[in-house]
């Protein structure tokens, strides 16, 4: 029973050690994901964004949330944005490219949002500028692609 005690306590410790490690990553990883995209995942064609409505142009709205602010998302060729209106003030809350994209952030607000989708590698003569701005509380987005 004495050797079985020490490999006991060390298998305990090595339990404890685990348990703590999986908790730090699972947070590490959960804030990091944070805010990469909308938590709303109905996407419907808008009729707001400029140039005639394509398959991969889309945005979702989303109710006023409890602060007043209203939420929209963005997405089409070359990744998703996610922005904010509270009043005339606009906030870029997310933005995601997707796989074969690079993303550059021209403006984040208060007036006005600008995100640049740039295709990578064999997407290199995709472009996509997004452009948003307050409209009456609300998101509005226009869109130019190359």
């Amino acid at each position: 029973m004495k050797k079985s005690r020490p490999i006991l306590v060390a298998v305990g410790a090595w339990l404890v050690v685990v348990a703590l490690g999986s908790a730090l990553v699972w947070a590490v990883i959960s804030r990091a994901g944070e805010g990469l995209v909308s938590a709303d995942p109905t996407i419907t064609a808008d009729p707001t964004t400029s140039g005639a409505p394509s398959p991969s142009t889309s945005t979702s709205t989303s109710a006023p949330t409890s602060n007043g602010r209203v939420q929209r998302t963005w997405h089409g060729q070359g990744g998703a944005v996610v922005v904010s209106c509270s009043g005339g003030s606009m906030t870029l809350d997310s933005v995601q490219p997707d796989p074969g994209f690079a993303v550059e952030v021209e403006k984040r607000g208060p007036r006005e949002v600008e995100v640049q989708f740039e295709g990578r590698e064999d997407e290199s003569e995709n472009e996509t500028k997004v452009k948003a701005s307050c409209v009456a509380g609300t998101p509005i987005f226009e869109v130019e692609t190359d």
